[in-house]
């Protein structure tokens, strides 16, 4: 059970998790802790590193923190106006009455923090890497000098193509492979290693038979197509008039064998057996399996079954489909063991480019700390960065990928981390790392927080994970709609570890939102339909249409406020 965030009294040593929803007020709890760091542990700002996943949250985050520690010191001095948010005078009188904090001692601590905010550690996760690169070159490794590249698509494409003329252009592809590498099949390559650059931690599953050769001779293949062929030749209407025959007696599926089908069906076989070899069989042949043993199986409607049909077209033209297909698979496996290949030899091709030119991308900067902490020779260099940075606050961490948990847990979660009384506080909300688009890894958050408490538990700490519950965004009946939907569910979620925290009206003051023709509930769900009640959309279609819907519904939202029918405020 995890339990509500007091950001006043939480404890400041260990990694600890704090649960957010949206607008549940994440940013304010992160400049409440950041206080704390300095008023009560005597921090620097220098030594608090704060982290977010975009520079316009850093600079968010970097003025919200510079104000509150301004305003705490405001009201330090009885020269800050009143303010509605009681977080300055309920931290002053706690520091001031549990830990006995004299006035003067915590007037120095926010000056220095104030006077010194320049040289705040607050940085995207990739400025972060940079810094530690670029201030430890020689415990690194790192060139003094490094161009740093915006992106490294230029130099991907080289390495593809570089692969390519090795590895491909030389080679004699059989007309089967060629097909399965598809139209622009350098673009796929690119897309490829980009996808294994993107996650260089993540495992590669390969199908097991992979490295299965097709053992098959291609005289064994003409034979069985040119016997094929015969029967076809020989007996193309018997076969056609024995289908028809029992479709009318009954024998089989009527609604399957409609006279179109096996229209289909023949025009697909002529097609196919038209062709002098198996390689320059055309593609997306439609019905073939209709007339054969694949599928044309009587089905009986009286008491004795009809006799299986002996033409040996049935079977032999069965065999020939499932000999097409097995082609398809070798010729699949041989492209995914090109990949394989490139996935193998290109991260290390396109390190050394960049190196010999002297680059960097982004992505390259976390790959190198990771790197270098997971470095045996290098294993003081953990340490250096806890010393350098006693506490950390690590904001949207539901972002966040194998690669980057990895440099986090290897300065903050080991033994020695939790001997130094270093802090790790992460900040996240977990149902948000469900969305591909955010390129998130939610497997890394479940793992963080029993990293999170293994090491509480450890340490004989409470439960290190907390929530913050109260939204201060939206209002009270939407808020009443989303808990009762997905309350509905205990596992709202399905995936073990993630669940719905039942949210609760924050009690800032804010506009209210009124609808004053609008008698519709607060939380309305749209259902798209597809072209009849019975039919769902394709992907591609519902995102269209939900697109659609969503623009539409802004346009009546202010097409009503001109109007003067919907009101915000009082």
């Amino acid at each position: 059970m995890t339990t509500a965030l007091d950001v006043y009294r939480c404890p400041l040593q260990g990694i600890r998790f704090v649960e957010a929803s949206a607008g549940t007020g994440k940013t304010w709890a992160l400049t409440g802790l950041y206080v704390r760091l300095v008023v009560e542990n005597d921090l620097t700002v220098d030594q608090i590193l704060v982290v977010s996943f975009t520079k316009a949250a850093t600079a968010e985050l970097r003025e919200r923190i510079r104000s509150r520690l301004a305003e705490l010191l405001a009201a330090l001095e009885h020269s800050g106006a009143p303010s509605g948010d009681p977080f300055v005078a309920t931290l002053l009188d706690r520091v001031r009455e549990d830990l006995s904090l004299a006035d003067e001692t915590i007037r120095l601590r926010l000056e220095r923090a104030l006077n010194g905010f320049d040289d705040a550690s607050i940085h995207t996760i990739h400025g972060f890497c940079k810094r530690v690169l670029d201030d430890a070159p020689f415990v690194t490794g790192m060139p003094l000098a490094l161009e740093q590249l915006t992106n490294d698509d230029d130099l991907r494409r080289e390495v593809v193509l570089d692969f390519w003329r090795r590895w491909v252009a030389d080679g004699a592809l059989s007309p089967a492979l060629s097909a399965a590498l598809g139209k622009n099949p350098i673009d796929r390559f690119v897309q490829e290693l980009g996808r294994r650059l993107d996650k260089p931690l993540a495992t590669v599953i390969w199908p097991t038979d992979i490295d299965v050769v097709d053992t098959q001779s291609p005289g064994s293949d003409q034979a069985l197509l040119d016997e094929v062929r015969a029967l076809w030749n020989a007996d193309r209407s018997v076969l056609i008039q024995q289908v028809e025959n029992a479709r009318v007696a009954g024998y089989i599926n009527g609604s399957v064998y409609r006279e179109t089908t096996v229209a289909t069906a023949t025009a697909s076989w002529d097609r196919l057996l038209a062709s002098r070899t198996l390689d320059e069989v055309p593609d997306k042949l439609e019905k073939l399996e209709n007339l054969t043993f694949k599928k044309f199986v009587y089905t009986a409607k009286a008491k004795k079954a009809p006799p299986r049909p002996t033409n040996a077209f049935y079977q032999r033209g069965s065999d020939l489909l499932d000999r097409l297909e097995a082609r398809r698979t070798h010729a699949v496996n041989g492209r995914l063991r090109l990949v394989r290949e490139l996935l193998t030899l290109g991260p290390a091709h396109l390190k050394a480019l960049k190196q010999e030119r002297r680059v960097v991308s982004y992505a390259d900067l976390l790959a190198e700390v990771y790197e270098r902490l997971k470095d045996p020779a290098r294993h003081a260099f953990a340490g250096d960065l806890r010393r350098r940075y006693p506490a950390a606050l690590v904001d949207e961490f539901q972002d966040t990928d194998p690669l980057q948990w990895g440099i986090f847990e290897t300065i903050y979660g080991t033994q020695a981390a939790a001997e130094a009384n270093t802090l790790l506080f992460l900040v996240g909300d977990p149902k948000q790392a469900i969305y591909q688009f955010r390129n998130a890894d939610l497997n890394v958050y479940l793992t963080a927080k029993d990293t999170a408490r293994t090491q509480a538990a450890a340490r004989g700490a409470p439960e290190p994970v907390a929530t913050l519950a109260d939204n201060q965004r939206s209002s009270e009946p939407l808020l009443k709609g989303l808990n009762a939907f997905f309350g509905a569910h205990p596992h709202a979620f399905l995936l073990e570890g993630l669940t719905y925290p039942e949210l609760q009206f924050g009690r800032k003051p804010r506009p209210a939102f009124t609808a004053v023709d609008d008698a519709k509930p607060a939380l309305r769900i749209w259902q798209l339909p597809g072209p009849d009640a019975d039919t769902l959309l394709l992907a591609e279609a519902a995102r269209a249409a939900a697109t659609q819907a969503t623009a539409a519904e802004i346009a009546r939202l202010l097409t009503e406020a001109a109007a003067g029918r919907i009101a915000i405020g009082n």
